[in-house]
């Protein structure tokens, strides 16, 4: 129980990030807009061979990229120039955000404590900040994935 309400305090607080709060997610990708219209709960989003890289965003921005190590995430070197990609035709960009982290401790080498649960749940919303879906990160044959657990009307 206390984990559930956990995941949905985390899911709330990304969900809402005020300005110039600091978000742990994945590297963006973009889908088709076709393919989220019919994702249902139980259906996998292949991300590839190679797991996504952690990245710092701030304001949907990239600033810096997050490397997991047994305690947390250290960071890496901050972007002065950042940038996002760009949807290609009628695909749609993803954030795959994980959690809010601490505005006091971002620079770059930093060190931030993290539970290793909070790289599992992925809480994915358009680039435009609308909640799509929340997602555990797999480890399949072909390499990852994301596997839809839950969705706001699914």
């Amino acid at each position: 129980m206390a984990d559930r309400q956990l995941r949905h305090l985390n899911r709330f607080r990304v969900g809402a990030l005020k300005g110039g709060e600091y978000c742990l997610r994945l590297e963006p990708f973009t889908l088709p807009e076709k393919k989220i219209r019919k994702m249902r709960p139980g259906d996998w989003i292949d991300l590839g061979e190679t797991l996504p890289a952690l990245e710092v965003a701030r304001e949907g921005v990239r600033i810096a990229s997050a490397y997991p190590t047994g305690e947390g995430i250290r960071l890496g070197a901050f972007e002065t120039e950042p940038s996002d990609p760009v949807p290609p035709g009628k695909r749609v960009v993803l954030e795959a955000r994980l959690t809010v982290l601490p505005a006091g401790q971002m620079r770059a080498g930093a060190l931030i404590p993290l539970s290793r649960s909070v790289l599992e749940r992925v809480y994915l919303y358009s680039a435009a900040g609308n909640y799509l879906a929340e997602a555990r990160l797999i480890v399949h044959d072909g390499g990852y994935a994301l596997r839809i657990e839950e969705m706001p009307h699914g």
